[in-house]
């Protein structure tokens, strides 16, 4: 599937995770570090941006449902339950960022609503 690809490095320069100085899924050999799989935000962008098509998220999709996730994912998934993010996620503290940049304030979905939507 790489066989197309450019090398371009436009998927893990606009990913939002690499920005914030974490190492990214499309950066390094899927075989070397799958841990990357599984902190992706799937905001597409690396997909969306890639000239040559390549269907990043379809394949980080398929090698996410043959491996086994990290232990600390269940704790994530925890606090998806809780917060609607996978980290404990202060809406106070959030919204103190926000509105110093100009931002609305963040309002958390509810956690019976993250319930039902995972259950789908």
């Amino acid at each position: 599937m790489f066989e197309t690809c450019l090398k371009c490095a436009l998927c893990y320069e606009n990913c939002y995770l690499e920005k914030m100085g974490i190492a990214s899924f499309v950066r390094l050999p899927l075989e070397e570090d799958a841990t990357n799989l599984w902190t992706c935000s799937n905001c597409w962008t690396c997909q969306d941006i890639c000239p040559a098509e390549l269907p990043l998220m379809e394949l980080k999709c398929k090698i996410q449902q043959t491996i086994e996730p990290p232990s600390i994912y269940a704790a994530s998934l925890a606090n998806i339950l809780v917060y609607g993010y996978c980290l404990p996620v202060d809406p106070d503290d959030i919204n103190s960022f926000r509105i110093d940049d100009g931002l609305d304030p963040l309002t958390l979905a509810p956690s019976a609503t993250i319930a039902a939507l995972l259950q789908k």
